[in-house]
């Protein structure tokens, strides 16, 4: 007696009205990706705008205050950003953004370094007197090596307006750039700490760091 044989059908296949035909891969509609990224770009801006924010007036706001500040669900803001170390350093990368947008305003490359070395202060300092609470917290909180990671982008820029002021002869060559990138920095902050202290007037102190950097960066008799 001979065995009937049923044939198995074919894996991975959509059978039509008149026999198999090749299944299509279901795919995200590029429109629907696009909405999706748009959202969560819109939640990132969102968390990283209460962040700032709120850091302005408590050192260390609570993930529930800052996602409803944001507008977002703690599901929402522990996706993008899991711990507290990698909010604070995405906050601190949006205010260095912020201060290399204003130094390419400032024009560094125009004019003699000493003059594009005043507008980088007055540029600086207009950024970290607003934010001076976000840069303490960051000090206090974040390993120096991602706070380093966050500054990067700023470092680049006042490096090279150091080495063009020292082939003119307009700042001291008897250090290397990092290190004055370094103390312009340093000055800078404590210049913050000051303020924030209430040692002196925020009005008064942008003359007083001028003075210094430009004294620090003055080429040796």
């Amino acid at each position: 007696m001979t065995r009937a044989v049923t044939a198995e059908p074919d894996q991975g296949v959509a059978r039509g009205p008149t026999g198999p035909r090749a299944s299509v891969p279901a795919t995200v509609p590029e429109t629907t990706t696009d909405h999706r990224t748009a959202i969560a770009d819109s939640n990132v801006e969102a968390i990283l705008d209460a962040t700032i924010r709120l850091v302005q007036h408590d050192s260390s706001p609570s993930f529930v205050e800052i996602a409803r500040a944001a507008g977002v669900s703690r599901p929402t803001l522990y996706a993008h950003f899991p711990t507290r170390d990698d909010l604070m350093e995405a906050a601190v990368g949006r205010a260095v953004q912020e201060a290399t947008h204003g130094m390419a305003a400032a024009e560094l490359e125009q004019g003699s370094a000493t003059a594009a070395l005043e507008r980088l202060v007055t540029t600086l300092w207009s950024t970290l007197s607003r934010l001076s609470n976000l840069a303490r917290v960051a000090m206090e909180t974040l390993p120096a090596e991602r706070r380093r990671q966050a500054h990067d982008a700023a470092l680049e820029p006042v490096r090279r307006l150091i080495v063009r002021g020292q082939a003119a002869g307009e700042f001291r060559g008897d250090q290397p750039p990092e290190w004055m990138v370094s103390v312009l920095y340093a000055l800078l902050h404590s210049a913050a700490d000051d303020v924030a202290s209430g040692r002196f007037k925020e009005g008064d102190v942008e003359e007083l760091l001028r003075g210094s950097v430009l004294g620090a960066f003055r080429p040796a008799d």
